[in-house]
């Protein structure tokens, strides 16, 4: 596990040295940046005040800037939401920013730290992955890298989007569901329909895949994991 391992590391680096220097030249060190909050959207939060968000002017930015205020208030106990457009819908694409609040431990302080955290995990994981489906193919686990590249990876790193977690996830999915370890992929399952409403076509497909193997349990399980 050494190689993939450290070629996943190597590919964390590079991911938060571009974020580094991009907020550094580009932001003026403010890492709100990342949010990418417009200035014709709806109104920051009051309580985060404090945070200096950055915002941008003429524009009404984006999904990221929503998921910032998701990861402050994941139980819509604190009134966030009256800052998020078509909140009811947001609040299905949970799982990022709850994993944020909670390795935050609930605290305002540290929350954006942890959200970055999560980003950085989710393209460690993928790349992995990535290398570890590279190896049982023959292949070179160097190919992990690669996982940099995906445009959903490449969005999340500019723009703090949720989407680098699913595409880890199916990089994921990839590599269990070849060691045919389905315990692990219906929970992964479970977690890429946290990630964003585009995951449930992630269980569909495996379920769909079993059910033309006549493998009925097995798809159930996968179908069930939606629940």
């Amino acid at each position: 596990m050494r190689r993939p391992v450290l070629f996943a590391l190597v590919a964390v680096l590079c991911a938060a040295t571009w974020q580094t220097s991009t907020v550094h030249y580009n932001y003026g060190g403010n890492w709100t940046a990342l949010f990418y909050s417009g200035a014709k959207y709806l109104a920051p939060p009051a309580a985060l005040s404090s945070e200096r968000i950055y915002l941008f002017a003429d524009s009404f930015g984006y999904d990221g800037q929503g998921y910032h205020y998701m990861a402050h208030d994941p139980f819509l106990k604190r009134g966030f939401q009256s800052s998020i457009d078509s909140p009811r819908f947001r609040y299905r694409r949970i799982l990022v920013p709850l994993l944020a609040w909670l390795l935050a431990g609930g605290q305002d302080r540290f929350v954006d730290r942890a959200y970055l955290v999560v980003i950085w995990l989710s393209v460690f994981l993928g790349a992995l992955w990535t290398g570890l489906v590279a190896r049982q193919r023959g292949a070179h686990p160097a190919w992990s890298m690669a996982f940099l590249l995906v445009p959903a990876v490449i969005v999340s790193l500019d723009r703090l989007t949720v989407d680098v977690a699913l595409a880890a996830l199916t990089a994921g999915l990839v590599y269990f569901t070849e060691r045919r370890n389905w315990g692990a992929a219906v929970a992964l399952c479970s977690l890429a329909c946290l990630v964003r409403e585009s995951g449930l076509l992630i269980p569909a497909a495996l379920a769909a895949w079993c059910a033309m193997e006549r493998r009925w349990l097995r798809a159930a399980g996968l179908a069930l994991s939606v629940v």
